[in-house]
Protein backbone atom coordinates (compact mmCIF):
# COMPACT_ATOMS: atom_id res chain seq x y z
CA UNK A 1 0.00 0.00 0.00
CA UNK A 2 1.40 3.38 -0.93
CA UNK A 3 1.73 6.07 1.71
CA UNK A 4 -0.68 9.00 1.39
CA UNK A 5 1.02 11.93 -0.25
CA UNK A 6 0.35 14.84 2.13
CA UNK A 7 0.51 13.16 5.54
CA UNK A 8 4.20 13.85 6.14
CA UNK A 9 3.91 17.44 4.90
CA UNK A 10 0.99 18.17 7.24
CA UNK A 11 2.77 16.56 10.22
CA UNK A 12 5.96 18.49 9.45
CA UNK A 13 4.03 21.76 9.29
CA UNK A 14 2.08 21.06 12.49
CA UNK A 15 5.31 20.21 14.32
CA UNK A 16 5.99 23.97 14.19
CA UNK A 17 2.75 24.69 16.05
CA UNK A 18 -1.04 24.50 15.95
CA UNK A 19 -2.77 25.86 12.86
CA UNK A 20 -6.26 26.27 11.48
CA UNK A 21 -7.22 24.18 8.47
CA UNK A 22 -7.30 27.18 6.12
CA UNK A 23 -3.75 28.17 7.12
CA UNK A 24 -2.46 24.64 6.55
CA UNK A 25 -4.18 24.48 3.17
CA UNK A 26 -2.73 27.84 2.13
CA UNK A 27 0.81 27.06 3.28
CA UNK A 28 0.88 23.67 1.56
CA UNK A 29 -0.95 24.87 -1.53
CA UNK A 30 -3.59 22.14 -1.44
CA UNK A 31 -7.38 22.29 -1.58
CA UNK A 32 -9.19 22.40 1.73
CA UNK A 33 -11.26 19.34 0.81
CA UNK A 34 -8.09 17.35 0.23
CA UNK A 35 -6.57 18.69 3.44
CA UNK A 36 -9.57 17.71 5.57
CA UNK A 37 -9.41 14.15 4.21
CA UNK A 38 -5.74 14.05 5.24
CA UNK A 39 -6.54 15.55 8.67
CA UNK A 40 -9.40 13.07 9.23
CA UNK A 41 -7.05 10.19 8.44
CA UNK A 42 -4.32 11.60 10.72
CA UNK A 43 -6.82 12.12 13.56
CA UNK A 44 -8.11 8.56 13.12
CA UNK A 45 -4.51 7.33 13.38
CA UNK A 46 -3.95 9.39 16.53
CA UNK A 47 -1.21 11.55 14.97
CA UNK A 48 -3.21 14.80 15.00
CA UNK A 49 -5.74 16.24 17.42
CA UNK A 50 -8.27 19.01 16.84
CA UNK A 51 -8.82 21.64 19.51
CA UNK A 52 -11.55 24.06 18.46
CA UNK A 53 -10.61 25.18 14.96
CA UNK A 54 -6.90 24.37 15.30
CA UNK A 55 -5.05 21.18 14.60
CA UNK A 56 -1.86 20.07 16.33
CA UNK A 57 0.45 17.07 16.38
CA UNK A 58 -0.05 14.69 19.27
CA UNK A 59 3.46 13.33 19.26
CA UNK A 60 2.10 9.80 19.01
CA UNK A 61 3.46 8.09 15.91
CA UNK A 62 0.76 7.49 13.28
CA UNK A 63 2.36 4.23 12.23
CA UNK A 64 5.29 2.22 13.45
CA UNK A 65 7.62 0.54 10.99
CA UNK A 66 7.70 -3.13 11.98
CA UNK A 67 11.43 -3.31 11.23
CA UNK A 68 12.28 -0.75 13.92
CA UNK A 69 12.18 -1.29 17.65
CA UNK A 70 9.38 0.69 19.26
CA UNK A 71 10.22 2.73 22.33
CA UNK A 72 7.05 3.52 24.32
CA UNK A 73 8.65 6.39 26.28
CA UNK A 74 7.97 9.09 23.62
CA UNK A 75 4.35 7.96 23.43
CA UNK A 76 3.85 8.16 27.20
CA UNK A 77 5.50 11.61 27.21
CA UNK A 78 3.25 12.70 24.35
CA UNK A 79 0.14 11.52 26.19
CA UNK A 80 1.23 13.47 29.26
CA UNK A 81 1.36 16.68 27.17
CA UNK A 82 -1.52 19.02 28.10
CA UNK A 83 -3.52 18.84 24.81
CA UNK A 84 -3.61 15.04 24.85
CA UNK A 85 -4.16 14.76 28.57
CA UNK A 86 -7.02 17.27 28.52
CA UNK A 87 -8.53 15.56 25.47
CA UNK A 88 -8.42 12.18 27.21
CA UNK A 89 -9.80 13.66 30.42
CA UNK A 90 -12.71 15.20 28.48
CA UNK A 91 -13.43 11.89 26.75
CA UNK A 92 -13.35 10.02 30.07
CA UNK A 93 -15.69 12.60 31.59
CA UNK A 94 -18.13 12.29 28.66
CA UNK A 95 -18.15 8.50 28.84
CA UNK A 96 -18.62 8.61 32.62
CA UNK A 97 -21.58 10.98 32.24
CA UNK A 98 -23.15 8.73 29.60
CA UNK A 99 -22.68 5.66 31.80
CA UNK A 100 -24.20 7.43 34.82
CA UNK A 101 -27.19 8.50 32.72
CA UNK A 102 -27.67 4.96 31.42
CA UNK A 103 -27.37 3.57 34.96
CA UNK A 104 -30.05 5.94 36.27
CA UNK A 105 -32.36 4.79 33.46
CA UNK A 106 -31.71 1.17 34.46
CA UNK A 107 -32.72 1.95 38.05
CA UNK A 108 -35.93 3.63 36.84
CA UNK A 109 -36.74 0.65 34.63
CA UNK A 110 -36.13 -1.75 37.52
CA UNK A 111 -38.50 0.27 39.72
CA UNK A 112 -41.16 0.28 36.99
CA UNK A 113 -40.73 -3.46 36.52
CA UNK A 114 -41.14 -4.07 40.28
CA UNK A 115 -44.33 -1.97 40.35
CA UNK A 116 -45.74 -3.82 37.34
CA UNK A 117 -44.91 -7.19 38.87
CA UNK A 118 -46.61 -6.13 42.10
CA UNK A 119 -49.70 -4.95 40.16
CA UNK A 120 -49.78 -8.24 38.24
CA UNK A 121 -49.54 -10.26 41.46
CA UNK A 122 -52.33 -8.17 43.04
CA UNK A 123 -54.49 -8.72 39.92
CA UNK A 124 -53.90 -12.47 40.11
CA UNK A 125 -55.02 -12.49 43.75
CA UNK A 126 -58.11 -10.42 42.95
CA UNK A 127 -56.92 -7.25 44.68
CA UNK A 128 -56.91 -3.88 42.99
Amino acid sequence: MRKPMYDDKVIKLLNKGSLKGAAISKQLGIRQGTLYKVLDRLMANGAVVKNGYEFSVTGIPAAVDQTEAFDPKPVSKAIARPPIKSFLEKEIELVTDELNEALSKVYVLKAVKARLMMALENARQGRS
